[in-house]
Parts: structure tokens; sequence; C-alpha cells
């Protein structure tokens, strides 16, 4: 309600028009009335249809046009506002069911790891062996720490793959290394490969983040093999791999990457699934 009531006071170009739109009305009114007491039928024709008809269709023209692109403007904010919200939910209970996980593989296996450790200790062998054996026994037996550790990871990752201005680098970085690259495309298939590439860094990001894949769709990640030319796989893989070795050797992002192959494991995943589809593709030509 207290939304509704605050939006009902936001002043936008509609209303401005919609306000305008009623002076101006009553105004052609007001003329119309006072022209002199006996004008001919001709010049109240001309008036009526050529003045009051052609001011007064415009002027709703114009309103219209106005308020749809505020409906638009309205209907875009909505659904990234409702998109962010399903990703937060998507993101929550991704946590939840891991967090579950964890505590079931605690409860069930905690008591064999506790005998485990006291059958360690039972061997006959150099204080060294045992220390060794304990030390890699103590990495198997926090799973949870380690996956903390690799989900804080990829969360920074995906955190400096959402920026703009970064992501503006690595597609600039792929475009490049396509360009400079032996690959012969037209500037059509060119321009597709540069909107599909900038959907998968966005792929990239929410995969990383989740630490599993996202759905691939060859419409949104592909579109330049499946609409122009399938012989495309190359200059995808290119791209991708430039974006890798970027995320690989730059300052701010090359400690991060050694910490997880969560980044590698996914752009590799996008470079078999694309190759994938343009085998199907070339296989399917006569």
């Amino acid at each position: 309600m207290n939304n509704w009531w605050k939006g009902f006071f936001v002043l936008r170009p509609s209303s401005v028009f919609i306000l305008f739109f009623g002076i101006l009305t009553g105004f052609i009114g007001y003329e119309y009335s006072h022209i002199s007491k006996n004008p001919s039928e001709e010049n109240k024709i001309i008036w009526y249809y050529f003045g009051s008809t052609a001011i007064t269709l415009g002027s709703i023209k114009w309103i219209d046009s106005i308020v749809s692109k505020e409906i638009d403007a309205i209907t875009d904010t909505n659904s990234e506002k409702r998109i962010k919200e399903i990703d937060a939910k998507a993101e929550t209970d991704l946590d939840n069911r891991i967090e579950e996980k964890m505590n079931q593989f605690e409860s069930d296996y905690s008591q064999e790891l506790k005998d485990l450790e006291k059958d360690i200790y039972k061997l006959e062998i150099t204080r060294e062996q045992r220390d060794e054996i304990i030390r890699k026994f103590e990495s198997i037996r926090k799973p949870r720490k380690k996956y903390e550790a690799r989900r804080k990871v990829n969360k920074e990752i995906a955190s400096w793959l959402n920026y703009d201005d970064n992501k503006k680098k690595l597609l600039e970085v792929a475009m490049n290394s396509v360009s400079n690259s032996t690959c012969q495309i037209d500037e059509e298939c060119k321009d597709k490969l540069n909107k599909n590439i900038n959907e998968c860094i966005i792929w990239l990001r929410y995969s990383v983040e989740d630490g599993q894949a996202r759905k691939f769709q060859p419409e949104r990640y592909a579109s330049a093999m499946i609409k122009v030319s399938p012989g495309t796989y190359e200059a995808y893989k290119i791209a991708l791999n430039a974006i890798k070795e970027t995320l690989e050797n730059q300052q701010e992002t090359k400690e991060l990457y050694k910490q997880t192959s969560t980044v590698k494991i996914m752009i590799q995943y996008l470079i078999d699934q694309i190759q994938e589809l343009s085998e199907k593709k070339i296989n399917s030509l006569p």
C-alpha cells in the first residue's frame, strides 16, 4: 500500500502531458465558444475537424507513446528485480541443501573417523610416517572446511565477474584474440559472436558462484554457429581460452584462480558443449 501511495505522486512525463492535454482541450473549447455569434457552417466544420480533432488525436498519440515507454521501463525494472530475487532464492536453496548434506555426512561417518584415527596410532610405524598419515587424514576429515574455503573463493571470483568494467575487459580480450587469429569470420558472424561471448561471461559468473554448470542454451551462447556458420567453433574456443588465460594470469584474479579449479572446469564445459553442437551442425549438413 505504501509503495502504491508513493507511486501515485511520482512525477512522470506522461503525467505532465496528460495535464497539458487537459489544459489544451479546455482552451480549444473556450476559443470555439467565443467564435463570432454567426459564423458560417463551413468555418465551424474547418475549425472543428482540422483544429480540435487534429490536435486531440495528436496529443493522444503523443501521450500513448510516452505511457508505453514508461510501462516498458517499469516492466524491465520489475523483471530484473524478479530475476535477482529468483537468483537469491536459488542460491539460498543451494546453500541449504549443501549444508544438509554436510551435516548428514558428518553424522554418518563421525564414529568411523574416530575409530580410524585410533587405529592409526596403533600402527607400528615411525613417527614421521604417522604424522604424514594423520595430516592426510585430517584433510579428509574436514570436507566442510575445504568446501567452504572453495565456495568463498568461487564467490569472490563471481563477484569480480559481476562488475561491468571487468566483463567488458574480458570481452575485449576475447574478441581481440579472435581478430588476431587465423579464423575467417564475416561482420555478421563477428557481431553475433561478440554477443554470445558476452552471454558466456554472464553464464560463467553464475556457474562459478553456484559451483556447478548452469543450463547450456545454444541459441543464447552459440547463435553465430546456429544462424551463420557451423564452422565457427574454433573462434569460440579461442575467445573462451583467452578469458581463462586472463583470469589465470592477471594480477587481480590469479591468486583466486590458483585456489579453485571451478573456473577452468566451467570454461572447458562451455568449450565442449559448443564443440559438440558444432559437430552436430556440420554432420547434419547435406
